[in-house]
This record gives C-alpha cells, structure tokens and sequence, in this order.
C-alpha cells in the first residue's frame, strides 16, 4: 500500500515539475488577446467624390488581413455591434470619436484614414491609433496625381507603407496635451487654407455647400480665429459673392441675386442686411409690370420685356423703343423712358392691371393689361 502511494506522489511530482506536460495538445492554438484585433473606419473624403470611401476603405481591409499582423473585425460585426450600442458613425470624424467606437468594439487598435484634393492632385492619410490610449502610433501617407480610378493603387501603398518599417511614428509626446494631436490639426489646418485659396481661384466663393472657401476658411477658424490668412480670404471672398449678387441684378437676374444673399445670411445669420436685401428683391420682384399693354392716352399697344426693355407699337408712328424700371417699390412706382425724349411715371395697382402717372410734360398716361 505505501508502495502505491509512492508511486502515485512520484507521477503526479512529474506531472507538476514538466511544463505543458499535462493538456498540451489543448493548448497548443495561440490564444489572440484584443492587441491583435483592429477595426479600419471609412476614409473621410474632405473634398470631391463621398463615394470614394467605402472601395478605398475596402483596399485597406484587404491588405490588413493579407499581412497577417491583425485580424480585421469585418463591417458587418462592426455595424451590428455599434447598433446594438445605439452608437451613431454618422458624423463621426474626430479621432476621440472614433476611439471611443473602438471601445465599444472591444478592439485594440483602430485604423482611420482620409483623402482630399488639392488641384489635381489626391492627398491620403491613413493611422494607426492605440484604443486604450487613444494615441496615434503608426501614421502613413500618399499622394497621387491621377485619375480617380488608379487611387485603389494609391491605397494599396498606402496600407503596405503603414504596416511596414516605413510608417512613421507621430512626434514624441512631450506634454500632457500630447503633440501628435498639434500635429494633426497644423496639417488639417494647411489643408483646409489650401483648399480655400483653391476654391477662391476657382470663383466658388459660398458654393457649392461644403466645398466653398468661406467653409473651408470657417475649418480653419474654428481652431485659430485670429488667422490673418483666412480673415483676409474670407473678407475677399465674402465681397466677390456679394458683387455677384449686384452683376446678376444688372442683369435682371433676380433669382440669382435671391439666391446669393439668401445663402450669404444663411453662412451670416447676424448680418441683417442680408436678409433685407432680400426682401427689397423679393418685393420688387412682384411688382411684375412684364407683358403687353393697352394705352388709354393714346392708340396702340406696348410691349413690356422682363429685361428692362419695352416697345410702343402705334398706327402714325411705326414704334418706338424704350426702358423701364421700377423707382419705388414700397409705392409701386415704376418710370419708363421713350427714345423720343418722354418719360412716362406710372403707379401700378394694387391688383396688377393698370398704370397710371403723368408723363415729364404733365400730361396724364394710363395702360391697362392686356388679359
């Protein structure tokens, strides 16, 4: 019996005293910890094509999981996940955004990148950030003068220099504040005023939305309002629209004009002048004196053009030529000058159908729409 017992002590000490003895064949796949997993965001496309982001972002996800140094969580784990969190992606682009998705996620690290255009040429950044620090550890970029077809090649690149020895890592961190987060928002803030300058060169003053100098200019003054590069654009950017909206009244082109300084108080809803302008073309413009007419003063009939331009067409004289414009528009004033020398000051009235005034002699002149 104690020869038993022995026996038993002495197996289990070299059970015990052997490592991986007991159970190695349970052991033997790696266990993966959340360090090996990542999740790649949506590129955010600052300028040009939003439909570029999902294939760029797609060609990211490809070469993560063919290097195998992540396990890529796939688009469809990632939506759930979040959805079942209520956590919107919609307007997600800050980078402590984005962290706090990883999070949720329960990955290690997260991959955010981003492409704009400058000219002719596509920008492309792409980041590596820690999700328990928050802090970015590998960043890469590119950039590509083509096509928007051969950007894919440019993304490729991009992911194989991040996963290589040549993604850079971000400044060292000499303050609590941390200074690849500076970094981020100088680059950000160059671009943006690039951008701008672009824009402005290109006459796109306030439109289209979003791609515009004002708003570009406003991304950069978010962060230093007293930017003296952008205050200077913005004040002559905001001067050219605002000509715009005068070449265009010359014209007669007052829907254009409407549609300049209702979009210039929408970007300047304290500037008040905006509005009235408005409203004083809103007015004017319905005081619509356009079409033909049948004079009371004498025979005939005139015909009166949008554009400023009217014709008298009478049985002695041939016909005549002649503007009009209106003077007053709170007293439906209007004056219209004859190539012969009259002028003819007519009030509209109140239902549309008639003028009446005098002409520069005194004489009395009436015209009655024709129906």
């Amino acid at each position: 019996m104690k020869a038993s017992i022995k026996t038993l002590f002495a197996l289990l000490f070299v059970i015990l005293a052997v490592p991986g003895a007991s159970g190695a064949q349970m052991n033997k796949p790696e266990i993966k910890t959340m360090e090996n997993y990542v999740a790649v965001f949506d590129f955010e496309v600052t300028t040009g094509d939003k439909g570029i982001s999902r294939p760029l972002t797609d060609r990211v996800i490809h070469e993560i999981s063919q290097s195998g140094k992540f396990d890529v969580i796939d688009r469809g784990n990632m939506n759930k996940i979040l959805g079942e969190q209520k956590f919107q992606m919609s307007g997600c682009v800050a980078q402590e955004c984005k962290v706090e998705a990883g999070q949720l996620l329960g990955v290690g690290k997260i991959i955010s990148g981003s492409v704009g255009m400058v000219g002719r040429v596509y920008y492309l950044t792409l980041q590596l950030i820690n999700v328990r620090t928050g802090k970015v550890e590998l960043s890469a970029e590119d950039e590509c003068r083509c096509e928007l077809e051969e950007l894919l090649g440019s993304t490729r690149r991009l992911a194989k220099k991040l996963l290589s020895d040549k993604g850079e890592p971000p400044a060292e961190d000499i303050s609590a504040a941390g200074q690849p987060e500076a970094t981020r928002k100088d680059s950000q803030k160059s671009t943006h005023l690039a951008l701008a300058k672009e824009a402005f060169n290109e006459k796109k003053f306030a439109e289209p939305e979003g791609e515009n100098t004002i708003e570009y200019l406003r991304k950069v003054l978010t962060d230093d309002p007293g930017n003296a590069a952008a205050l200077d654009l913005e004040k002559r950017a905001v001067a050219a629209y605002e000509n715009e909206a005068v070449f265009a009244l010359a014209r007669k082109n007052e829907p254009r004009a409407l549609a300049i300084y209702q979009r210039l108080f929408s970007l300047y809803p304290e500037k008040k002048q905006y509005l009235d302008e408005f409203v004083r073309i809103e007015k004017t413009r319905s005081l619509d004196i356009s079409g033909n007419w049948y004079p009371g003063h004498v025979s005939g009939q005139v015909a009166i053009h949008s554009d400023g331009r009217c014709v008298y067409k009478g049985f002695l004289i041939v016909s005549v030529g002649g503007t009009w414009r209106c003077i007053d528009p709170g007293k439906r004033l209007f004056a219209i000058t004859w190539n012969h020398g009259f002028t003819d000051t007519v009030t509209l009235s109140a239902d549309g159908q008639k003028l009446e005034g005098v002409n520069n002699i005194g004489d009395p002149v009436s015209f009655m729409r024709n129906k």
